[in-house]
């Protein structure tokens, strides 16, 4: 699976005649090296990215003193420091961090796909990305690629979104387990947080869940209110990792 999803970023990269690929979204840099640290906190605290060239040469930027945590992923080719340039990593140094950086994508660039400046990003810190403009590199949208990158999967994916499926349904079946009236709708929600992580998921996107009246309109996230019988109880599940987002009701009772 990790070969060929790179060899899917590959295929794109080159139908448009760029030179590589910039990632700082932590589902992308999932996507192209199958490594992971810290994904909600690096969300919004850009502090790590990956490059994947139009040739397949793969470098990863981790936090500081990570390394060891991709050792065992052999398609990664270098893994390095020095991603982050938001404010609070590198505070009144954030635009001497940001050229620095540049400069190494310039350098990565120019090693790897020679004459060829245009580099597709996904997401980067306005000072990051105005470095690398400044150096003469043509940016593209690199969110683009990525999308059409995913959007053909081979049998070792369809394989892993059905793993994902039955898991899910396994914690939903403990929810409903454990709904009973006098229950809070927290109570049931935190149950769901629970079976994502015995099951290797990650996190969850979002906290909907609503019981009763709460139930319309849409849109409302799990709270205090304790669940009555007879109730309607709806939630989605946008779980992350090796789960899968559902929505479902159940009534009480």
């Amino acid at each position: 699976m990790r070969e060929y999803r790179l060899q899917r970023i590959v295929k794109e990269l080159q139908k448009r005649d760029l030179g590589g690929i910039l990632l700082f979204d932590p589902l992308n840099i999932r996507y192209a090296t199958d490594s992971t640290n810290m994904q909600v906190w690096v969300t919004h605290n850009h502090s790590r990215a990956c490059f994947v060239s139009a040739s397949g040469h793969l470098i990863l930027w981790d936090f500081h003193n990570c390394e060891h945590l991709s050792a065992h992923l052999p398609l990664i080719k270098e893994v390095r420091g020095g991603a982050s340039f938001f404010y609070f990593e590198t505070g009144d140094r954030t635009d001497e961090h940001a050229s620095r950086f540049a400069s190494e994508i310039q350098s990565i660039l120019r090693e790897h796909a020679g004459d060829n400046k245009r580099l597709a990003i996904d997401k980067i810190e306005i000072a990051g990305f105005n470095k690398i403009k400044q150096l003469g590199v043509d940016v593209f949208d690199g969110q683009e690629v990525m999308e059409f990158a995913r959007s053909i999967k081979n049998e070792d994916e369809i394989n892993a979104m059905r793993c994902s499926i039955a898991s899910t349904e396994v914690a939903m079946k403990c929810m409903q387990e454990a709904t009973v009236p006098g229950i809070t709708e927290n109570d049931i929600w935190s149950i769901l947080h629970a079976e994502n992580i015995r099951r290797g998921g990650e996190w969850i996107e979002c906290r909907i869940l609503s019981s009763g009246p709460r139930t319309n309109p849409w849109f409302q996230e799990s709270g205090p209110r304790i669940v009555k019988e007879g109730e309607l109880l709806a939630f989605d599940t946008d779980l992350i990792g090796l789960m899968e987002c559902v929505q479902t009701c159940l009534e009480l009772g």
